[in-house]
């Protein structure tokens, strides 16, 4: 139903004011905002947040039931309807329309609806942006732009959230009139943090189908205890209490292996065979081994070949199943994990360790193929647990009645049925070659074909599961933590080497809601993975129909964001939420040289200061407070002349509604609207304009307030042919002594003594 605000004074509000009790009439939007927050990763819900304030004269006046308009579809149609609402249902998590007689019989199934179903029950979509105007807009006699240019603009400049109440209160003045204030929280996150989405989802349907009786067993029990005559309940609940503790770790345990198996089964975890003095060779030199040479092959000099075949996969199995049954002591009693583990102080690493002294298995799987399995385990958890729930009688399940089952099916369906419409993109991410002694030699690869080792993955999550003390992970904390823990730390991690390889990079995230313009259910990525596949079938040629390298073939944008053009309604079939993983900052690999025309090809946007018209208002910079940066940047650049002035600069810009501007965005500030005077200087060598990531935007709109505020960092400056000079002593960028010392110092240690 849509949630409507009178621009004028209305006959209802008339008839309200005529009420001699009433104080006044009137209820207005006084302002929403919301924010895209990309600089915290480690925040697990906080990528979108949204704040509503609505005034009202009289409190009475936002429990007044209203009608508004709805619209539905029936048989491939959008029809129209109408609903009631009223302007507390904002704040509220669950459905105010009337039941059935008799539905709510208990009011127990009241608790239950409000604390349990909630985010099944509401979700609040708003629709934000700029509209097409009912009227006649300027052409092309009145305007730079052509009147089908501003169409377009005005149909790409809105974006639709989804999002779920937390918290709200109410502020009342002298005069008792109110100001009700609701937060909101991106849905997608919210939704997904919860037990329906489980990570450790078994996709036999065993061991998720025991946890669902035991869970409607418990929750019977708890039900029945609080009758009078409860007595004998409370000890049976005791009794399956102590059963589930008991359950839990040896569950965890099982849960990780049958993670590890599926992947397993489905050929995505690949082995390399790697001798003592191979894998020596590399923890002496690093990078500055040759890998194809030294490593990819064998003594004879045959190439080592890395397979997915299952020959390698009974060894490993039993070396996880080690490892799980030590975990599950680790809690309870470490001394005797490690006693178990042969004396080791983690013990679950030494229960993975090779057994074989002379060669090991490196066995490693893709971020893509795990992220893959999770998602798949929990769509074949959800069809065997309702399948079984479908046929289960509720005798076979102690304290339960038959509606008990039906109503959990149906709770499990509709879960299901939103799990269907979400999908997890993974963006590029640039690894730097540390073998390589030229700088900018870097390569750009996805998130997902970063590989992770089976050893050092099991480990950790093994560590983070017990830790929990319940078989429960979500999908989104799981995400989180993959990302912002695990591949984060590990690729920022400078002690594996004697040398540092840090990679430098920064995860950031971000949640988004797509509409598929085409007419099946199916969203834009797949339509585009179906169109490569059928082209490859097509040419008769080989290939990946995932992979979609040529981003030039690609029409942009990719997600279709605003909805369909010139209609701010878009209905639930054809709606995707995507929960997006990128790496930020990272230079652009486009020559930055400023180009307003090649920068608005690549997506980056420029946002001059100072002049007459367009969207800025006012930019301004604000100095990075890093301690010592200043200092470093003199010992590594120089300090030639004024480039002694250079300091790093935030930027702030105040625009006008610009709801498009996510964190990840490149954007371009011009020198020239600092000081349009200054040619034959540039001045990104002082730190003032150049490129610059978005990493938060806060978005107000009210009455007479439509405003953006951007806050972004500094990437880079204009790519210059100006050696860098320090103190009169030029550094020779190409090498690094101390790290080819390092690495021929330990190479000797080996016994070898050339490199």
């Amino acid at each position: 139903v849509e949630i409507d605000f009178e621009s004028h004074f209305s006959a209802k509000e008339m008839k309200f004011f005529k009420n001699k009790r009433s104080r006044g009439a009137g209820v207005g939007l006084k302002s929403f905002e919301f924010t895209y927050d990309g600089s915290n990763p480690f925040a697990a819900k906080k990528s979108i947040k949204a704040n509503l304030k609505i005034f009202s004269s009289t409190f009475s006046e936002l429990t007044q039931e209203r009608e508004g308009k709805t619209t539905y579809e029936e048989e491939g149609k959008i029809k129209d309807g109408t609903a009631k609402y009223a302007y507390t249902d904002l704040a509220l998590k669950t459905s105010t329309s009337e039941k059935e007689a008799g539905s709510y019989d208990k009011w127990k199934e009241i608790v239950d609806e409000n604390e349990k179903l909630a985010k099944l029950n509401f979700r609040l979509k708003a629709v934000i942006g700029l509209s097409l105007p009912k009227g006649e807009i300027p052409d092309d006699r009145f305007s730079s732009y052509s009147k089908n240019q501003l169409k377009a603009a005005l149909a790409e400049s809105y974006v639709t959230l989804n999002l779920t109440p937390t918290v709200h209160n109410f502020e009342f003045d002298e005069q008792g009139r109110v100001t009700l204030d609701i937060r909101y929280l991106a849905y997608v996150e919210d939704f997904f943090d919860q037990s329906g989405f489980n990570v450790f989802a078994d996709p036999t349907g065993i061991h998720s189908f025991r946890r669902e009786k035991r869970k409607l067993q418990m929750k019977a029990l708890r039900a029945a205890c609080e009758d009078v005559s409860g007595g004998d309940n409370k000890e049976s609940l005791q009794t399956l209490q102590k059963e589930y503790v008991r359950q839990v770790d040896k569950e965890v345990g099982e849960s990780i292996q049958s993670m590890i198996r599926v992947l397993m089964d489905k050929r995505r975890i690949y082995y390399m065979s790697l001798s003592a003095e191979q894998i020596n060779k590399f923890t002496a030199l690093g990078p500055h081994l040759d890998f194809k040479e030294d490593v990819l092959k064998d003594e004879s000099g045959s190439s080592i070949w890395i397979t997915n075949e299952t020959d390698h996969s009974e060894v490993l199995q039993r070396n996880i199943s080690k490892a799980m049954e030590v975990a599950s002591l680790v809690r309870d009693d470490r001394d005797e994990a490690e006693k178990k583990a042969g004396g080791d102080t983690n013990p679950v690493a030494a229960a993975l360790a090779a057994t074989n002294p002379l060669y090991q298995e490196l066995a490693f799987f893709y971020v893509s193929d795990l992220i893959d399995t999770v998602l798949e385990n929990i769509q074949n958890e959800f069809t065997k647990v309702v399948a079984q729930l479908e046929t289960v009688k509720s005798n076979e399940v102690k304290y339960t009645t038959p509606e008990d089952l039906k109503k959990r099916k149906l709770d499990l369906m509709k879960y299901q049925k939103n799990f269907e419409r979400f999908r997890i993109l993974l963006g590029p991410v640039e690894f730097m070659d540390h073998g390589n002694y030229i700088p900018e030699t870097s390569i750009f690869v996805n998130f997902g074909d970063v590989p992770i080792s089976v050893k050092y993955f099991v480990e950790w999550l093994a560590d983070r599961a017990l830790s929990r003390e319940d078989s429960f992970y979500s999908l989104t904390r799981f995400m989180n933590d993959l990302f912002n823990n695990l591949i984060t730390k590990f690729l920022n991690n400078g002690k594996c080497f004697a040398f540092s390889t840090k990679q430098k990079v920064r995860v950031n995230q971000s949640v988004l809601t797509s509409y598929n313009p085409h007419d099946d259910s199916k969203d834009e990525i797949t339509h585009e993975i179906i169109k490569q596949a059928e082209k490859l079938e097509r040419k008769n040629v080989s290939g990946y129909p995932a992979r979609l390298t040529n981003i030039d073939t690609l029409k942009l944008p990719i997600l279709n964001i605003s909805g369909k053009t010139e209609s701010n309604y878009a209905p639930l079939s054809k709606e995707t939420n995507y929960f997006v993983f990128f790496a930020g900052r990272v230079q652009p690999v486009e020559k930055l040289n400023g180009n307003k025309a090649e920068d608005s090809k690549n997506g980056i946007y420029h946002y001059l200061l100072g002049r007459d018209k367009g969207l800025v208002k006012n930019i301004s910079l604000k100095k990075t407070e890093t301690p010592g940066l200043q200092e470093v940047r003199f010992e590594q650049e120089g300090y030639e002349g004024l480039e002694q002035l250079r300091v790093v600069y935030d930027a702030d810009i105040t625009c006008h509604a610009n709801v498009n501007t996510f964190p990840g965005t490149y954007i371009y500030l011009p020198p020239g609207g600092f000081d349009p005077s200054i040619n034959s200087v540039d001045l990104t060598k002082y730190g003032i304009g150049g490129y610059y990531m978005i990493i938060k935007s806060t978005h107000t709109f009210g009455p007479a307030v439509a405003e953006s505020k951007i806050y972004a960092k500094w990437v880079a400056q204009l790519e210059t042919n100006y050696p860098v000079e320090s103190s009169g002593v030029t550094k020779d960028n190409r090498s690094s002594p101390s790290k080819c010392s390092s690495a021929q110092s330990r190479l000797e240690a080996l016994g070898k003594s050339n490199v």
